[in-house]
């Protein structure tokens, strides 16, 4: 958690159990509301007006919302990956993050002002921002790039497609859905999972790499290798086969052709799943035609075969006489349920978090488990526990190699927060604020101040900005005058004297007196950037 000269209060929580949101960029509406009027009074037209002291580092974000979201009120880049905290540029130092509502605060869905690799991509939030405001969303999805895992939403994550920009048309690979520049989406020749009838995954039904020249077809310019460029022969079917042109080595033979000659037509291998383009599809050694099963009266088979009754078809069975009862990948699930539930029965992880299917499957396997409530079982759910750290991430990266942090009984994986210190872990971040060699969160004490997070995280009864086990009036209200010296608690919080002593800084005046009329603009009789109240 951020600290300054203006508070040690932190990350704060104004009501019981509603935290700062930062992976969101924003405050929460309690800490609008509580604001509201004093912003009113606070903000002028144009951010560039407000004071030094509300606003010493010049990021247009108030010194009350800095500290509130943990960020640094005196540095305008907190966790310096080159956007400002708030929503004006600094010049020499950050450029403008994007500020949806005009409120000053970066809204919903920005990079975190307290993680420069938000998204924990590998890729630095100025880098996928562009620079611009607003940030750049490079699939049109609703999240900018510094906090989407896929920017291009090609279905491959960015710290994998990386910078690099393959088909030099200016875009790195990681902002690129069309990698190898061939006109067709990477994410259609890969092997993602369609999305929509319209968004279909070639590279699911035809293989990844169909000319089997090890460049796999995303990247391949000419991915049957025929000799014509995909970006020529492009997305159309000449031929009515089904198999679109740019993966299709004969134009002419139509559904009735068989590509891979292994005794079916290419309309006959579509229906029944199996792929047109490969002998044998399962790689089990017996190719499709004999995996198909018995002819009906026309030659062909009336049905994909399953000898083994476990829901898999023959021709896309390794094994065909293994049972719908065998497990084929060991992970403690039988064939035949985890076929007919979706999960992977020859992929003992189906969601690559690091946890086989068994282990997260649950005590009940008729009722899978789903951890965080969200309709996707965790065998499937790349972030179980919902905190916006993602399952493997949790696992690679223990708490001081621990699996259970707060010892409650819940691994790390499934606990939204893993150290118990009231402080969901996607706001705790994978950051480590007071250098200690400790993630955040698995840190009691995030910022180093001596003061655990569970208490500096305490809630705001009143919602006068003062953390309960501060204030010595919990119920009287922001408007309240605790220390009746003409400035209302919210008041002196928003500047930064003690609302809890008249005379702040013991020079025999009170605060209301030092500060002055105007709250926005508090007196400095001379000049130099600290006010009369705490001077």
């Amino acid at each position: 958690m951020g600290r300054s000269r203006y508070g040690a209060w932190g990350l704060l929580a104004l009501l019981p159990g509603c935290f700062v949101d930062v992976s969101a960029g924003g405050p929460p509406p309690a800490l609008q509301a509580q604001v509201s009027a004093a912003t009113t009074r606070l903000r002028p037209a144009t951010p560039r007006t407000i004071g030094p002291l509300l606003d010493p580092d010049g990021d247009g974000l108030l010194l009350a919302l800095e500290i509130a979201l943990g960020t640094d009120p005196d540095l305008a880049d907190t966790d310096g990956d080159g956007l400002c905290d708030g929503a004006i540029s600094v010049p020499g130092v950050c450029v403008a993050g994007e500020d949806l509502d005009g409120d000053g605060v970066r809204g919903p869905g920005e990079s975190s002002p307290l993680f420069a690799d938000s998204d924990f991509d590998t890729l630095d939030d100025l880098l996928e921002s562009g620079g611009t405001v607003p940030a750049m969303d490079s699939d049109g999805d609703g999240l900018p790039d510094a906090v989407d895992i896929d920017s291009d939403g090609d279905g491959m994550v960015d710290s994998r497609e990386g910078v690099i920009d393959l088909d030099r048309d200016g875009l790195g690979g990681w902002r690129d859905p069309d990698d190898d520049g061939d006109g067709v989406d990477s994410r259609r020749e890969d092997a993602a999972p369609d999305r929509t009838a319209d968004e279909v995954s070639d590279g699911a039904r035809f293989g990844i790499d169909v000319d089997h020249d090890g460049i796999r077809n995303r990247l391949d310019r000419d991915s049957d290798g025929d000799g014509l460029l995909d970006a020529e022969e492009g997305l159309v079917d000449a031929d009515d086969d089904g198999i679109p042109d740019y993966l299709d080595r004969d134009l002419t033979d139509g559904p009735d052709g068989d590509p891979d000659g292994d005794g079916l037509s290419t309309a006959l291998e579509l229906a029944q799943g199996t792929n047109p383009l490969e002998a044998d599809s399962d790689g089990d050694g017996v190719e499709d035609a004999v995996d198909a099963g018995a002819p009906g009266p026309d030659g062909r088979p009336e049905a994909p075969a399953d000898t083994d009754g476990d829901g898999v078809p023959d021709a896309l069975d390794p094994d065909s006489a293994d049972g719908p009862d065998a497990d084929a990948d060991g992970d403690g699930l039988p064939n035949g349920f985890e076929a007919e539930a979706g999960f992977q029965a020859y992929l003992s992880d189906t969601d690559g978090d690091g946890l086989e299917d068994g282990d997260e499957i649950g005590p009940d396997i008729a009722h899978p488990r789903d951890t965080d409530g969200d309709g996707i079982p965790d065998v499937l759910d790349t972030d179980d526990d919902g905190d916006g750290v993602p399952t493997a991430l949790e696992r690679a990266t223990r708490c001081q190699g621990q699996d259970d942090a707060d010892a409650d009984g819940l691994p790390d994986w499934l606990d939204p927060d893993s150290d118990g210190d009231g402080i969901p872990d996607g706001v705790d971040g994978q950051g480590d604020d007071d250098g200690d060699g400790v993630p955040s969160r698995c840190d009691l004490d995030s910022d180093g101040d001596g003061i655990p997070d569970l208490t500096e995280g305490g809630g705001d009864i009143d919602h006068d900005g003062l953390p309960d086990h501060r204030d010595p009036a919990p119920l009287d209200g922001p408007d309240a005058d605790f220390d009746q010296d003409g400035l209302s608690n919210l008041d002196e919080w928003l500047v930064g004297t003690d609302p809890t002593r008249p005379d702040t800084d013991g020079d025999g005046l009170d605060d209301g007196v030092e500060v002055g009329p105007v709250v926005w603009n508090p007196k400095d009789s001379d000049g130099d950037g600290i006010i009369d109240a705490l001077e």
